[in-house]
């Protein structure tokens, strides 16, 4: 990542009426990262993407991309970023190139070799000169990309990006958006409720709840901050199994059944509960371990208010 931030949110309040709908928030994001956004429903994570896209207006503090304030020289500082909100416009009487060559006029001097390398990019050279009412959704997703890149922007703000699409579609644009953030060192904030793909897909995860940014982390470190499993143990005694693990390592067990009990352990300390149970005479028949995802996270952090 470059040390450089290419957008940087100071201090950023939304007002709609008597609420504050954004609180104050600050943050950094660079060149080749993939930054999520995420919040439960009504957190103000849209709200912030608008205002970052100019289509709601800032009531206090201010927006950066690249140095340049948003508030004070929008056409410079919107002119660095290629969005998608929703869904992408597109014209479906058109073919795929028309559609590019109509946005490569708005956007201005766009030559034919960066259409031509954008096809390749988005990966639609065999079905370009289709119309796109015969395109699949997937691949209209795909198309509304290519248009948001058209004037090579510094970052590229993506809103739901892959709502509706098959697993398959799914997978083929988070690869997608890997390589633009890798190989083209382009920044790119996305906000979406399919936790288990941000997981996947990100550098590092910001968590807006109540219109206030909570947490910022790397993805790496929200699921492994605490380093620790849930055991689950299937013995012949629950009964001493569980008197054993709270004298010698204070863990208290839970969900304990006739056969099973669950334990939050640390790594480290498996194989030594594993040889105080045996040593206690406890036969031990089964031994699984599952670790916090950042869907775990994420309902620890906002209480299990439903994503949106």
């Amino acid at each position: 990542m470059d040390n450089k931030p290419i957008l940087q949110l100071k201090n950023v309040s939304k007002t709609l009426g008597n609420k504050v709908v954004v609180n104050d928030i600050s943050l950094d994001i660079y060149a080749g990262e993939i930054f999520g956004l995420l919040g439960p429903n009504g957190a103000g994570k849209t709200t912030t993407i608008r205002m970052l896209v100019g289509l709601l207006s800032i009531t206090e503090g201010k927006i950066l991309l690249n140095g340049v304030n948003i508030k004070k020289e929008f056409e410079q500082a919107i002119s660095q970023v290629g969005a998608i909100v929703e869904n992408p416009e597109l014209y479906d009487y058109l073919t795929g190139y028309q559609n590019l060559i109509h946005f490569s006029r708005m956007s201005g001097n766009v030559s034919k070799e960066r259409i031509n390398d954008i096809i390749q990019i988005i990966g639609l050279e065999n079905a370009i000169q289709a119309k796109v009412k015969t395109y699949s959704l997937g691949m209209r997703q795909r198309l509304g990309l290519g248009q948001a890149l058209m004037h090579s922007p510094s970052i590229l703000i993506l809103d739901e990006p892959t709502n509706g699409l098959d697993p398959s579609g799914i997978r083929e644009f988070r690869q997608l958006l890997i390589k633009l953030a890798k190989k083209e060192k382009m920044a790119v904030l996305v906000s979406s409720h399919l936790l288990a793909e941000m997981e996947m897909m990100c550098d590092r995860i910001g968590i807006i709840q109540h219109g206030k940014l909570i947490d910022v982390q790397s993805v790496h470190n929200f699921v492994e901050s605490e380093k620790k499993l849930t055991v689950t143990f299937t013995v012949d005694r629950v009964d001493l199994a569980e008197q054993t693990i709270q004298q010698d390592f204070d863990n208290k067990p839970f969900n304990v059944s006739d056969k099973t009990f669950e334990v939050h352990l640390e790594y480290n300390q498996v194989p030594y509960v594993t040889n105080s149970l045996v040593g206690k005479g406890i036969k031990i028949y089964g031994i699984t371990s599952t670790q916090k995802t950042l869907e775990d996270k994420f309902i620890e952090i906002t209480g299990g208010q439903p994503i949106v």
